[in-house]
């Protein structure tokens, strides 16, 4: 397995969420798709290139990620990958934050 699929061949850029119930306005605001779904090293670290020791890989199915600084919702979603079936938030307290919210 590799670390931070994200971006790849099968991701699909989105249109801004600006104006979007949970945000503020303020951009950079962006969204993106994961068509494929995406495996990570970590929840927490954005750098990460293997999991924590005792930890898994985060594995993720279809989703779509909305990050930046106007996101105000973050606070009311789980900051753990304990269930990727549903939204949770990545890289919380990092500026690489962002909402993850699956699509199946």
């Amino acid at each position: 397995m590799g670390g931070g699929a994200h971006g790849g061949p099968e991701a699909v850029a989105l249109l801004p969420v600006a104006g979007l119930p949970g945000f503020r306005g303020d951009p950079p605001e962006w969204s993106y798709q994961q068509v494929k779904g995406s495996s990570d090293a970590s929840n927490d670290d954005p750098f990460a290139s293997e999991p924590p020791t005792g930890k898994k890989w985060v594995q993720t199915g279809p989703h779509v990620m909305i990050g930046g600084p106007g996101i105000v919702m973050l606070v009311s979603y789980p900051a753990t990958a304990d269930d990727t079936r549903k939204p949770y938030v990545m890289f919380g307290g990092t500026p690489y934050d962002h909402l993850m919210v699956p699509v199946r």
